[in-house]
């Protein structure tokens, strides 16, 4: 595996609006590149570069939640849920009964 710095820092800390999980070059043992359609990310981390599985399963995970809130359609409530995934504290808090009602209706 071929890779530059700041492809192994977005693979390591991975940012899931700017993933990286394709900027590298993976030789075979002949030394000839592969190309993504080759390998399977998953495999890959499991069994040869397991630096890079816990990131990555991070980042799957946070894609799927992306996902979801899509498939909700929250509309304006979709940018909060965003803005709290990528933060460790939210300033806003919908704990309140009018934001469970508005919730409500859109579950």
């Amino acid at each position: 595996m071929l890779l530059s710095a700041s492809t192994l820092e977005g693979m390591v800390k991975p940012d899931p609006l700017n993933p990286v999980w394709h900027r590298f070059f993976l030789y075979d043992q002949r030394l000839e590149n592969l190309s993504p359609g080759d390998y399977r990310l998953n495999t890959l981390f499991e069994q040869d570069y397991k630096l890079f599985l816990i990131p990555y399963r991070f980042a799957e995970g946070v894609a799927k939640f992306i996902k979801l809130l899509d498939i909700l359609n929250l509309g304006d409530r979709q940018a909060l849920f965003v803005s709290a995934m990528r933060s460790k504290r939210s300033s806003v808090k919908l704990t309140s009964p009018a934001s469970h009602q508005e919730l409500k209706k859109n579950l």
